[in-house]
């Protein structure tokens, strides 16, 4: 009438390791892509970083101009070496 003891026993462990596998792979699914999500989001993260000064810096002035001497300036140069 009532099932064999042993029966039950080995329906139990079947569910019941069944159970811990599921479980356990469902966690390493989870712990895979959520450290997989978290490595992307770091990269990207750094790049952008990376990409842009740290700081709202304005712009370096440009160089000054080169000064050429001019015409008059030569002249009297040349008249003073003379």
């Amino acid at each position: 009438m009532f099932p064999d003891l042993n029966t039950l026993a080995s329906v139990f462990y079947t569910f019941f390791f069944r159970g811990i596998y599921i479980i356990l792979g469902v966690c390493a699914v989870i712990i895979v892509t959520v450290t997989l999500v978290v490595v992307v989001v770091v990269v990207v993260v750094v790049l952008v970083v990376r990409s842009k000064p740290l700081t709202n810096k304005p712009p370096p002035p440009p160089p000054p101009p080169l000064i050429f001497p001019s015409e008059e300036e030569e002249e009297e140069e040349e008249e003073e070496e003379e």
